[in-house]
């Protein structure tokens, strides 16, 4: 476990030593704020910035998001082809109802930030926010499959395509109830646009040095 973290530590100083070099002028780091996200309580949507840019939260959840579509892309062919399991109903209740522990950790870490209400408060509150898009989703599957004849596949990637943006708006307040995130982070959790980014010079191929 002590290696592991070591190892990790040197992962994130050496990322955040990495600069893009402009002649002329200072040196911009690629990426900063990620110690706070892997030793701290931040989420990256809060703490990461991106050659001075502080990309908007949604952004986050999208990367969160799509990393976990992955997992239930998994699970969900491992009850299709390993189980046996015909129903693409089912495969798709399946995979996605197990999915949602790994968004839970992907999202805490890229979105929402420290747990509300410790860990089973927050994941069972991430369970019921997830609930009213597992139920529509798991119909609309049914739908597309069993009475429009769509293949398996086909209909798995039509129903992910809508239920991207209706569960970020769900679990971002689910995520809140329960207490403040200033109690668990000293930080009150704020979502940041376009507004709010620093915008830097574009930077040509010629311009870019990488060192660390």
């Amino acid at each position: 476990l002590y290696k592991g973290k070591s190892c990790l530590h040197a992962v994130v100083d050496r990322l955040q030593r990495i600069r893009l070099w402009r002649s002329g002028q200072e040196r911009i780091k690629l990426i900063e704020g990620l110690d706070e996200v892997a030793f701290g309580t931040l989420a990256a949507a809060d703490a990461v910035t991106v050659c001075g840019l502080r990309p908007p939260r949604y952004a986050f959840f999208v990367l969160s998001g799509a990393s976990c579509d992955v997992v239930q892309l998994f699970l969900d062919m491992a009850l299709h082809f390993g189980i046996g399991i015909e129903r693409a109903m089912v495969c798709w209740f399946g995979g996605f109802f197990l999915s949602i522990v790994c968004r839970h950790t992907f999202h805490r870490y890229l979105v929402f930030g420290a747990h509300v209400g410790g860990y089973f408060g927050s994941l069972l509150r991430m369970y019921l926010g997830y609930s009213i898009s597992l139920i529509l989703s798991t119909v609309f599957d049914y739908v597309m499959v069993d009475m429009l004849s769509f293949p398996h596949y086909l209909a798995w990637g039509v129903t992910l395509l809508w239920t991207g943006a209706f569960n970020y708006f769900m679990l971002k307040r689910c995520w809140k109830m329960g207490g403040s995130s200033k109690e668990k982070t000293g930080h009150t959790e704020r979502d940041f646009d376009e507004s709010e980014m620093v915008l830097l010079p574009t930077l040509s191929e010629s311009d870019v040095d990488l060192t660390v």
